[in-house]
């Protein structure tokens, strides 16, 4: 594993134990996943960069470029699961009460 992501997957550790107060075993895959795919990415990013986006003997682009569109979705989505991109973060609606009884009738009350 790179140390860029070495470094991208701690900060996300730390920030899902500081949301949510751990980092549940059953969050471990995803996680491994999302490391995976970040390395696959940056990896692929270096070889277009010594590459380039075509070929300039045929003029087509370089096939990397599909795979790393893929990445970045994929990178997308599970960021999304796991709740640590700040749209994820916003749908994620705690509302402001003191109670059970307030709870409820807030996401009954919208």
């Amino acid at each position: 594993m790179k140390e860029q992501t070495k470094k991208y997957i701690e900060n996300i550790d730390n920030y899902l134990i500081t949301t949510y107060g751990e980092v549940k075993p059953e969050w471990e895959m995803i996680i491994s996943i999302l490391g995976d795919t970040y390395d696959e990415y940056l990896e692929m990013q270096e070889i277009i960069k010594e590459t380039g986006l075509y070929n300039p003997q045929t003029g087509r682009k370089n096939p990397l470029i599909a795979s790393v569109k893929d990445a970045r979705a994929t990178i997308f989505k599970l960021t999304q699961h796991l709740g640590i991109s700040p749209y994820a973060d916003a749908k994620i609606k705690v509302p402001d009460c003191d109670d059970t009884e307030d709870y409820i009738t807030n996401l009954t009350n919208g």
